[in-house]
């Protein structure tokens, strides 16, 4: 049958091109390729719509989208097993909503608290109180810093410089800056938070510079005579100590104290694996120094000590050693005198001995020997209290005069509380016989035929019923000759020494601490009648206790300072002069580059040039004149002053970076 002869139904009366049916041949309606098309597409759009509205509901928000890859550091967010946050771990909540998606970027980051979520992770490195304060400062501290740069450009007639930079805009809140301020993430691993442009820097001062060489303002007395906590002068170390190194001798080296190693003589350099500031005293200044040290320390320190009091004052104190009984002396130790202040009373008295020297008393008068008595009955009772409380009275008496527990325990950790008894036994015997005083005598000159006559010796003086006036005179009947103290066998100096015993057995002897107590320690010395300690050499743990104890005390106490004068206690800070103040600083810290200063500096990258890698390019020791080597005073600034044009010889935009963050850091610790 021929095509045209095919029955065709008429169209149906709203029929129009397009449309998505057609008739088949048993004249049912048959849908077009148009049609099928359209069918899926409302059918998939219908079923992604559904899909992406249940996953909406059902999958929160601040997990579900990732906008784009995050630096290396913060990587983790998105890809580790740590946190399961994701974006909910930077960006509020509220801004994730759905509404927000159509509300657009800036209107759907508005009032985002991003700074606190930054301070959930960051809160170690930075306070929260002063997070969003312009360089994490205070603004009282910011205003102090102003203030000394614009002091510091007036001196230097710069007008812009430092006084400009100090000057913030007034159009920013120096209080309320965001951290997304400087940081930007999404921008990929390969990106980098830190990167920051000098224009950002500048954006909150007044007045930019252009380049460092050109426009940055200028230093002339870096390091600004910053000094460490050891007394070391290089410029006499240099000129006066090491002049022999042409001869053979040992050559004055940067490298000796500042080696470039991770770790030397047990001091750790820094993460950076930046120089040493300096090395082990065992290693750098024991070839040279031990031996005089030892000398200065060679006596020990005395700690306690029985004074010499007049025997009138000895006879009202019961048991008082005979041995101390004499004109008045001694000297009261500064710890002794520390102790002793914990009486009121004691403590007046103590206060009117010049420099706590008992000899520079008047003699003889009533108020030096109540005085003395004092002081005589407060040391009798101090050694009483040690030998029956031990340490605890110790700790008493430290308590009530403002002594610092923590630098007392490594002192107590090695004094035995026997020791003290022991002498308190040995020195203070028990039923002690009282001494009185001898009357004055008057001084006669002989005559020829007087006592010296032939006479003298006859048995007529001793005659009862001798007319000789020597019978009648009052001298006879002195209660000296019937004191107890003619009776036994009383000790004179003079007498020569009996067979079989010689003077040295007795006598007390005088402990020798250099022979007998090499390694230092706690010792009783009879002759003296102290308990002394002798230390153990560098970092003795005692010293560095009792120099601890008395730098809590103030400039302006005397005491202070008698016991820095001591010989042992002067051997330790001469050098070591940060350990005058508390907190006491013993060891040398770096000072460059400390996260309390703008600047940042390590050496590490600038010992690679073969140049820089000379101390001397950079750090010329300052000459001195004679008399100040001579007198080894200590100087705060012992280098010449480091120009600018040094540094900005390689630091350029095309060499070695000058860029606002290649020497300054944003975050300062407060």
């Amino acid at each position: 049958m021929r095509e045209n002869e095919i029955a065709i139904p008429e169209p149906p009366a709203d029929d129009r091109p397009n449309d998505r049916w057609q008739v088949d041949v048993d004249q049912q309606r048959l849908l077009t390729w148009n049609g099928r098309r359209r069918r899926w597409f409302w059918g998939g759009s219908v079923g992604t719509l559904a899909l992406c509205l249940s996953s909406m509901l059902l999958i929160p928000p601040t997990t579900m989208i990732k906008p784009g890859k995050l630096a290396a550091p913060h990587a983790q967010i998105l890809s580790g097993s740590v946190g399961k946050e994701r974006c909910g771990a930077c960006h509020d909540g509220a801004s994730l909503g759905i509404a927000n998606w159509f509300s657009g970027a800036t209107i759907g980051h508005a009032g985002v608290k991003q700074t606190e979520l930054c301070l959930n992770c960051h809160h170690r490195t930075i306070s929260p109180n002063l997070a969003r304060s312009a360089h994490n400062l205070p603004a009282s501290v910011r205003n102090q810093l102003s203030e000394a740069f614009r002091e510091s450009a007036k001196k230097r007639g710069d007008n812009q410089g430092a006084f400009s930079l100090a000057s913030a805009r007034k159009s920013i809140d120096q209080d309320n800056l965001e951290c997304n301020v400087c940081h930007q993430e999404h921008h990929g691993i390969e990106g980098t938070l830190l990167a920051i442009t000098d224009q950002q820097c500048q954006a909150c001062h007044t007045i930019q510079f252009g380049s460092f060489a050109e426009s940055h303002p200028q230093w002339d007395e870096w390091p600004y005579g910053r000094g460490g906590s050891l007394a070391f002068s290089h410029a006499t170390h240099e000129g006066t100590h090491f002049p022999g190194w042409k001869n053979g001798a040992v050559a004055f080296d940067c490298n000796r104290c500042h080696p470039d190693r991770k770790a030397i003589a047990g001091l750790q350099a820094n993460r950076q694996g930046e120089l040493l500031r300096t090395v082990a005293f065992e290693t750098g200044c024991a070839s040279c120094h031990d031996e005089s040290m030892s000398v200065a320390s060679a006596s020990g320190i005395a700690v306690l000590a029985i004074p010499i009091i007049e025997a009138d004052v000895a006879a009202s104190i019961p048991d008082w050693p005979t041995s101390a009984i004499g004109f008045t002396d001694g000297k009261i130790s500064p710890l002794m005198e520390l102790l002793l202040r914990a009486d009121p009373v004691v403590a007046e008295a103590l206060h009117q001995v010049p420099d706590g020297d008992l000899s520079r008393l008047p003699p003889g008068t009533p108020k030096s020997k109540a005085i003395t008595k004092t002081i005589a009955e407060a040391t009798a009772t101090l050694m009483s209290e040690i030998s029956t409380d031990g340490h605890q009275a110790l700790l008493r008496r430290l308590g009530i005069v403002g002594g610092g527990t923590l630098p007392v325990q490594s002192i107590l950790r090695t004094l035995p509380p026997q020791l003290i008894q022991s002498a308190r036994e040995r020195w203070f015997a028990q039923n002690q016989v009282t001494v009185n005083s001898m009357p004055a005598l008057r001084l006669v000159a002989a005559g020829e035929d007087d006592l010296l006559g032939d006479d003298l010796l006859s048995g007529s003086l001793l005659d009862e019923q001798s007319d000789d006036a020597l019978l009648d005179d009052s001298l006879l009947g002195d209660p000296l000759l019937g004191d107890p103290l003619l009776e036994g066998d009383a000790v004179d100096p003079l007498k020569p020494p009996e067979p079989g015993h010689s003077q040295s057995e007795r006598l007390p002897a005088s402990f020798d601490a250099t022979r007998l107590a090499q390694a230092g320690g706690w010792y009783r010395d009879d002759l003296t009648m102290t308990i002394r300690y002798r230390g153990s050499g560098h970092t003795d743990p005692v010293m560095q206790g009792l120099i601890e104890m008395f730098s809590g005390l103030s400039d302006a106490d005397q005491l202070k300072k008698r016991f820095m004068g001591l010989g042992s206690v002067d051997a330790c800070v001469r050098c070591h002069e940060g350990a005058v103040r508390l907190p006491a600083s013993w060891e040398a810290h770096p000072t460059i580059g400390g996260k309390r200063d703008f600047t940042k500096f390590s050496h590490r990258p600038h010992l690679n040039v073969s140049e820089l890698g000379q101390c001397t390019y950079c750090h010329e020791v300052a000459k001195i004149d004679s008399e100040s080597a001579s007198t080894e005073a200590h100087q705060q600034v012992d280098f010449n002053p480091l120009g600018q044009q040094k540094c900005a010889a390689c630091h350029t935009a095309q060499a070695a970076s000058d860029r606002c963050t290649t020497c300054h850091r944003y975050h300062i610790e407060h």
